[in-house]
């Protein structure tokens, strides 16, 4: 982790987190509900570099300036630096311009420490410019080249900051913080070969210093030697002075049994670094992931916000706490985090993936969604297989909620019709019309008419002919219910091929002689004769006087009768004996 030191005071703040560079899981995780309900990994975050460790103080310098008032206004001034409240390092940034408006803007020591309340003012540029007059003013101060070389690596210019660091650590080989964040810089650019000797040349320095364990510990771990990592650690805690009460050490011990999968020990270790710095941005979002873990967003909610009050400027922070609005149902604060990240550095393209997440598995939108994996994909992004496979989900999900939709809004429509008719319908039971007026009509009854005597059953005519012929029930006989006297004679009635029902019984000639068989349907002769008990339920239609049936003569004629009682009938088109 890179320092800087307050030269007055040899007062250090940090610029980086705890934890290996390739830690926490990547962003492009799956996530849990797009998965499954009850697993799966979610996006976190992109890698947090983990502390390095600060170096022992020195003693403070002399303050500058021969007045006691302007030596009492650097102290105050120093004090309110290292205050957690903005409105107090506001203050010491406005003392520390006005003193070096003053008079001292020569002095070297007032300018860097009026650099370094700039930086945390968040004023880079402004700490930049005074910093680079320092070095222009003093060529052989290592400092300055110590915190240029800490804005480069927050622009993300490593290879820029090495460079510096090797300048400052040249002017100054005792100067173990120059040493730790060229360490540091060279893990970033994944030159652990590099990295590594430069930590144990320092420890030859100084092989008690907290710092460089620290480092080589961390170097280790990003080649993933995770055992020699925590004997560093573990080394440095059992035989370093003071070494249990450094936060940073603790944070990354906590993140190494983390990756091993020891969750009891690295919950032991992280919050044992929270209890010592509570402010530590990195023990803050480890700490978190070990909860996501369980999926207790609530809880990485608190503790990534305490975190964000101390660094708002960290992209990997603002990436958990989407993740953790996202969990908790914030899903609008969910979307400014993963915006704020993008602020953060528009050059990673890892939010645009939480974003089309949150778009597409949470907030249906599906062309936001769509649009989201789109830029990541063109941005760089490197999950670009699973941003695909997710585009086309995506399109089918929507293709099949336009569906639904549709459905939905057919079904709604089919009921408010049919709501309008039951409506119609009650209105109408409500309001009854009266019947049209007439002579003794009723309800629709039919009306006799007194010339011609009652109306038939079927409402037709019967005076014979094809009209009244059509209108017989096809189950009998026609007229079967008419006495004899009152059938139409038989000269009147039909034609037998007119009148016959629809289906016609053969002619007589076509039926089998009487004294080979009788048909299936006919009666046995000893069943009874014609009306007689155990005879045939239906007799065949009334005879005329002249003997014509309704059906004519040549039917009659036909039909015959039998001769005795021992040979069977030809049948008749009723199947009569």
């Amino acid at each position: 982790m890179t320092m800087l030191r307050y030269s007055s005071i040899s007062l250090l703040i940090s610029l980086a987190a705890c934890g290996g560079k390739d830690a926490p899981l990547d962003a492009l995780a799956v996530d849990p509900a797009a998965a499954s309900a009850d697993g799966g990994a979610d996006p976190a975050t992109d890698a947090v570099s983990p502390v390095s460790e600060e170096t022992p103080k020195t003693p403070p310098a002399a303050p500058t300036g021969d007045a006691k008032a302007n030596a009492a206004m650097l102290g105050d001034a120093l004090t309110l630096m290292v205050s957690a409240d903005p409105a107090e390092q506001d203050r010491a940034l406005r003392i520390l311009e006005q003193l070096a408006a003053g008079g001292g803007a020569q002095d070297p020591v007032l300018l860097l420490d009026l650099g370094v309340a700039r930086y945390k003012a968040g004023k880079i540029a402004e700490a930049r410019q005074v910093w680079e007059q320092v070095r222009s003013q003093n060529p052989e101060r290592a400092e300055p080249y110590q915190y240029l070389g800490v804005v480069e690596q927050r622009e993300g210019r490593d290879a820029e900051a090495v460079q510096l660091y090797r300048k400052g650590k040249e002017l100054d080989p005792q100067n173990l913080e120059i040493r730790v964040a060229l360490v540091d810089a060279l893990r970033k650019l994944g030159k652990l070969d590099e990295a590594e000797a430069e930590a144990k040349d320092a420890l030859s320095i100084n092989a008690n210093s907290v710092s460089i364990y620290n480092n080589l510990g961390m170097v280790y771990m990003d080649r993933g030697e995770l055992e020699l990592a925590q004997f560093v650690f573990e080394k440095a805690l059992a035989s370093i002075p003071g070494a249990r009460g450094n936060a940073a050490l603790q944070c990354n011990l906590g993140w190494l049994f983390f990756l091993k999968g020891e969750v009891p020990s690295a919950t032991y270790r992280l919050q044992e670094a929270l209890r010592i710095d509570p402010a530590l941005v990195s023990a803050n979002i480890y700490l978190a992931r070990l909860l996501q873990e369980q999926h207790n967003y609530s809880g990485m909610v608190e503790l990534l916000e305490r975190a964000r009050a101390a660094d708002d400027a960290n992209h990997g922070l603002q990436l958990n706490l989407g993740v953790a609005y996202r969990g908790v149902g914030r899903l609008e604060d969910a979307e400014k985090a993963y915006r704020r990240a993008l602020e953060i550095d528009p050059s990673n393209p890892d939010p645009h993936f939480n974003l089309a997440i949150l778009y597409g598995d949470y907030l249906k939108d599906y062309d936001r969604a769509i649009e989201s994996f789109e830029k990541y994909v063109a941005e760089g992004g490197e999950d670009v297989v699973t941003a695909e496979v997710y585009i086309e989900d995506i399109k089918k999900e929507k293709k099949a909620e336009e569906k639904r939709k549709k459905r939905e809004e057919d079904k709604k429509k089919r009921e408010a019709e049919k709501a309008e008719r039951l409506r119609l319908l009650e209105e109408a039971k409500a309001n009854p019309q009266p019947p049209p007026a007439g002579d003794g009509e009723e309800d629709g009854a039919p009306v006799e008419d007194p010339a011609s005597g009652p109306a038939s059953p079927s409402g037709d005519d019967q005076d014979g002919g094809e009209d009244g012929a059509e209108s017989q029930p096809q189950s009998g006989p026609a007229d079967e219910s008419i006495p004899a006297e009152d059938a139409a004679p038989a000269e009147d009635a039909a034609p037998a091929e007119d009148a016959a029902p629809a289906e016609e019984p053969a002619p007589a000639e076509d039926a089998a002689p009487a004294e080979d068989a009788a048909p299936a349907d006919v009666a046995a002769p000893d069943e009874g004769a014609p009306g007689e008990e155990g005879g045939p339920a239906e007799g065949p239609p009334p005879v005329e006087e002249d003997g014509a049936t309704p059906w004519g003569d040549d039917a009659a004629e036909d039909s015959g009768t039998p001769e005795s009682g021992d040979q069977p009938p030809t049948a008749n088109p009723w199947g009569e004996p």
